[in-house]
């Protein structure tokens, strides 16, 4: 667990730093979170196939990397999507609801996965599948670059 930590520390804290100036940068905000969140469906897959310790240890390198440029990113992008700017606080309420709900229903929807479809193991392609619905979602944003 100290490994994990660290990794998700040093990778995510590395990553943040760099992305969000990047993607200012290029101007291109959809893409990079996007990306990131397609990287941590692909991170799902390395403890899925493989019990190994090196598997978890990949699965945190490519989970801390999109996590950083998803955390850098994605605040600008809420904004960005915005209707109105005289009503954003009211809005960035409710994507902060919409938040706390998803993660809230994470851990029921994975009792249900480990219960009905399969054990623990199939969590790993089921999050894959819902961050690659995720990242088609983003994608299909049409009104940021």
């Amino acid at each position: 667990m100290a490994e994990i930590a660290s990794i998700n520390l040093i990778f995510g804290v590395v990553f943040t730093a760099i992305s969000g100036p990047i993607a200012d940068k290029v101007g291109r905000l959809k893409a990079p979170v996007a990306l990131s969140t397609l990287l941590i469906g692909i991170a799902q897959f390395f403890p899925f196939f493989a019990a190994k310790p090196w598997t978890i240890l990949t699965y945190a390198v490519l989970a801390a990397i999109g996590n950083g440029v998803y955390n850098a990113v994605d605040g600008a992008l809420n904004l960005a999507v915005l209707p109105n700017a005289e009503t954003s606080g009211k809005d960035m309420g409710f994507i902060n609801l919409a938040n706390t709900l998803s993660q809230i229903s994470g851990t029921v929807v994975a009792s249900l996965i480990v219960t009905y479809l399969g054990g623990y193991k199939a969590i790993f392609p089921a999050s894959f599948l819902i961050e690659l619905v995720g990242a088609i979602l983003i994608f299909r944003i049409k009104s940021v670059k």
